[in-house]
This record gives structure tokens, C-alpha cells and sequence, in this order.
């Protein structure tokens, strides 16, 4: 599209491709119809094109007919009356956006924050409008960079992007509808929507991303380029690292019906050195992409940073509060009631719903010797029969035949058969290894419980689960890898598990079971 049209004007064809799309459905089944009709006056009905053009009008008419459109809050509503500083920051961008308050604001569980606008044929042609505030966000970012967070968004109020977009989300979720309708027939009719479908996504995504630039420079007058470039790379990390923290942290806990701080948890983990390391990878990725692929939602980040940082220096003249230095979290007045709720709102399963709080420092003998039981119970009756040499034994066997573990404990893929030798044998083998490895976990805190073992078991947020026998440390979950590649000596394997006094395993008697069938 020629870059003389203005973001605004693009919207605007963006709307009336909406309703091309929209024309092209009807006159589509129209024609179909006819073709229908003329079969039935002309006496010469053919089953098959009858069959036909009737099941492409019933497709295309239940892709895009209007679907109900019921918002579903995304967590806890938070209100004015609980958290004033939150609210009157809100306020104070507002003011200064010459926008209206948003309605409705939600404590949302991602590392994000968003805007929209709901109608409600109730209320008459007004439109409530909808914020979304997630708890990372407020975790990861300073007063004044969450300060350019809410510019940015209160951008897209004024720009009319809120207004815009539920029309074209409307449009494409009705063309996937309609794709996926279509896709097992081999028609004119697949291409036809097809091509349609890839053009009107691809351009509407090319104004999302127009939007987005446009709500940026707002922030950047708002709080100052320099300011909304930090809480963009921010952003960048925090999201890249906080559904493996709710994965690899928070799951295990939860499922354990414990209430972990989630807020500090995130902090810690995103200040642990192997989780910075991994951040920091995927943060370079991000910033060596070159160009945004023509389907992506939001530019790249490194358009979004060299747009803003090429900003004239009047863009930066943003006055900074007292607190503007300060945690953005602070603005909630009471976090442990806000993750409560946020929590409690997630969970679907009632029983769950009600979890005891728990400090981050209690987790590990809480919480991960129960799940480590868990994960051996199928392999109890090999295990117990495995000795410190058995175990040096399987893994420096791993070098030749990966699958050594898994067969030793006879794990089986529930869809083996389809998969392809390799891949099967890959997956068999982590889930041994996993097995083994929380065997040997689970007997040091077993021998750990004894007063005079002077193991000790250390599991930081976001580190690997260590256990610490005087100067001498064992990382279980390592213990397979490094004694496979020769990084652990077999005979200082062998040492460590003489002075943490484990012959064997010290699990539970053996049992009857012949074999051992482990699902994935």
C-alpha cells in the first residue's frame, strides 16, 4: 500500500475490506444458489453439484455469520477504592491524553498490557472501555516506565485503534472460520477465500503495526523516549522468560495447593544467572531480527527501539515524577490479595481454589520431594535395586544407545507408532532420565532428614536443585548428562554418593511388579 495513505486512512480501508470480505461472501453463496435454482427449473439435477454448492453455502454462512460476542473477564477487576496509586496514575494519563477513563481495569496474569472497547446494545451506542494490567508488568517495570506503558495504551484510545479493531478481528476470526469450513474441499472456493484471507490478514497486520509505532511516539512525549525504549526491553525479557517460570516454578506449587508470591517469585527468577543467561539469548535474537514478518501483529522489537530512539530530542523533554524510580508493583496496595484473587479467578477447578500461602524459601521441601515421588512411583521396584555403580553404569552407557535408561525401566510412548525411531527414542530417553533423576533426588533428602547426613537441600527460584554435602555439591538432575559425557568422573561419583552415605537408592522395599511401563 503506497506510504503516502495516513495510518487513519488505512484503517479506514481496512474497514471496507471488512466488508468486501463480507460482499464476496454473499455474492459467493449467491451465485451458488442460483446455480442451484436453475438445476431445479430446468429438470436436470445433478446429485453431486447439488451436494455441493448447498454444503459451500452452509460453510460460508456459518463462517461469517456473527458469533456471539461475550467478554469473559480475564482475571480480578481491580478498583479505585483498593488501589489509589494505581488509579490516579490512570487518571493523570488520561488527563494528559485528553482520553476518558477506562471502565473496567484487570489484574491479568501475562506479561503484557492491553485495551479495548465493548458494546453493549443496553447501554446504547456508547462504548465501555476495557483495560488489562498484567502482574509482570508491574513486577518488571519502574514507576515511569509502566507510566509509558499506560501512554502507549491510552494511544490506541486516541488513535481509534479500540474502535477499529474489534471490527477487523471480527473479519479475520470470520475468514478463519470460513478457511477452516472449507479446507478439507478441493474447490475454487478454498482459493478463492484463500487468497482473500491472506491479503486482508497481511494488511490488516501491516496497520496493527503502523498503530503500534504511533502509540510508542505517544509514549515517548509522554515519558520520554529513553524511558519507553527501557520498559519496551523490559517487556521483551519479562516475556520471553515468565511462561517457563509459571511452567517450570509456579505449576509444581500450585498443584501442591501451596500460594507461592508470584510477584517476588518472578523477580527472583528472572535475577538468577541461568535464567539471564537464557534471556539474554533470546533478547539477542530478538534485537538481530532485520525485518517483521509482513504477518507479525507488532513490529519487530528492534524497528520498535530504532523508532523511537530516532525521535527528534523535543520527543524526550517528559518531566519525571519523585517516584519515578521506584517498582511499578508498589502501586497495588495489596499484592498477596491481588494474586489470591487472580489466582482464584484461573483455577477452574474449585478444589484447587483454596491454596496456603508459602514463602518461596519453604517450596523446595515442601513441595518437590512430594512431586519427585510422584514421578518414580511407576519405577519404584527398579529403582530399588539400582546402586551408585548401577547408575554410572546406565549413563556412560547412554553414549552408544541414548534409550539405555528407558529400556532399563521399560518406558513405553503412548503414540509411539507414530512417530518417527529417532524422535521416539529421544523422548523415551527424557523421560527415564527424568525418572532416574528424581530417584536420586528423592533419596538425598531422604538421607537429608537424618541429623547427622549434613546434606542440605538448596533450590532457589530459577537455579537448579542442589544438595550440599559439606563442601562436596550433587545437582541431580545433571548427575545422568555429566557422567554420560565424562564431565563427572565415575569415581567421583562414586565418592559423593559414599559421603552423602548412599549404597543404594533408599527407596521402598522392592516390590512384585515384573515390569515397569512408563506413559509420557
Amino acid at each position: 500500500m503506497p506510504s503516502r495513505l495516513t495510518i487513519h486512512q488505512r484503517a479506514h480501508l481496512a474497514i471496507l475490506l471488512s466488508a468486501g470480505f463480507y460482499a464476496l461472501a454473499l455474492g459467493v453463496c449467491l451465485l451458488l444458489a442460483s446455480i442451484i435454482w436453475l438445476q431445479i427449473v430446468t429438470a436436470h439435477l445433478i446429485p453431486a453439484i447439488l451436494i455441493a454448492c448447498g454444503g459451500g453455502i452452509v460453510v460460508i454462512l456459518k463462517g461469517v455469520f456473527p458469533q456471539p460476542d461475550k467478554f469473559q473477564p480475564p482475571g480480578p477487576q481491580l478498583v479505585p477504592g483498593e488501589h489509589p496509586h494505581l488509579f490516579a496514575l490512570i487518571r493523570r494519563m488520561a488527563s494528559v491524553t485528553c482520553q476518558s477513563e477506562p471502565a473496567d481495569v484487570y489484574l491479568i496474569l501475562d506479561a503484557n498490557a492491553w485495551v479495548t472497547e465493548l458494546s453493549d446494545w443496553r447501554e446504547g451506542p456508547s462504548r465501555r472501555r476495557i483495560m488489562g494490567i498484567g502482574l509482570p508488568v508491574l513486577e518488571t517495570l519502574t514507576i515511569g516506565e509502566f507510566t509509558a506503558i499506560l501512554a502507549h495504551e491510552f494511544g490506541h484510545y486516541e488513535a481509534g485503534d479500540t474502535k477499529f479493531g474489534p471490527v477487523i478481528y471480527k473479519t479475520r476470526t470470520a475468514i478463519i472460520r470460513t478457511l477452516h469450513g472449507l479446507a478439507h474441499r478441493k474447490s475454487a472456493l478454498t482459493e478463492i477465500f484463500g487468497r482473500y484471507g491472506r491479503a486482508y490478514i497481511r494488511f490488516t497486520q501491516g496497520v496493527s503495526r503502523e498503530q503500534e509505532l504511533v502509540a510508542d511516539r505517544l509514549a515517548a512525549r509522554v515519558a520520554g523516549a529513553d524511558v519507553a525504549v527501557s520498559a519496551l526491553q523490559k517487556l521483551a525479557r519479562a516475556a520471553a522468560a515468565f511462561p517457563a517460570y509459571m511452567r517450570s516454578e509456579v505449576s509444581s506449587v500450585i498443584d501442591a495447593r501451596y500460594l507461592p508470591p508470584i510477584a517476588e517469585g518472578f523477580r527472583r527468577f528472572m535475577d538468577s544467572p541461568l535464567v539471564k543467561h537464557d534471556v539474554d539469548r533470546v533478547f539477542d535474537e530478538q534485537l538481530s531480527r532485520a525485518e517483521t514478518d509482513p504477518f507479525d501483529s507488532h513490529p519487530a522489537l528492534r524497528e520498535r527501539v530504532a523508532a523511537l530512539k530516532a525521535l527528534p530530542p523535543a520527543s524526550d523533554g517528559a518531566q519525571r515524577d519523585a517516584n519515578h524510580d521506584e517498582p511499578a508493583l508498589g502501586l497495588l496496595a495489596d499484592v498477596h490479595l491481588a494474586e489470591s484473587a487472580l489466582l482464584a479467578q484461573l483455577i477452574q477447578d474449585p478444589a484447587h481454589r483454596h491454596l496456603t500461602p508459602i514463602a518461596w524459601e519453604a517450596v523446595p521441601a515442601a513441595v518437590y520431594p512430594q512431586r519427585w515421588a510422584q514421578i518414580i512411583e511407576p519405577a519404584r521396584a527398579r529403582l530399588v535395586a539400582l546402586t551408585p555403580e548401577g547408575i554410572a553404569f546406565l549413563a556412560s552407557s547412554t553414549g552408544d544407545k541414548p534409550d539405555t535408561i528407558a529400556e532399563f525401566f521399560g518406558v513405553r510412548l503412548p503414540d509411539e507408532a507414530q512417530m518417527d525411531a529417532a524422535t521416539a527414542a529421544a523422548q523415551r530417553a527424557r523421560i527415564a532420565n527424568t525418572v532416574l533423576s528424581c530417584g536420586v533426588a528423592l533419596a538425598l533428602y531422604r538421607r537429608s532428614q537424618h541429623p547427622d547426613s549434613g546434606i542440605t537441600l538448596h533450590a532457589p527460584v530459577g537455579d537448579a536443585v542442589t544438595f550440599r554435602i559439606d563442601d562436596d555439591t550433587i545437582r541431580p538432575f545433571e548427575v545422568i548428562a555429566d557422567l554420560s559425557s565424562g564431565a563427572l568422573a565415575k569415581d567421583d561419583w562414586l565418592h559423593l554418593c559414599a559421603a552423602a552415605g548412599l549404597a543404594r537408592l533408599d527407596l521402598a522395599e522392592p516390590t512384585d511388579a515384573p515390569a515397569i511401563a512408563i506413559a509420557s
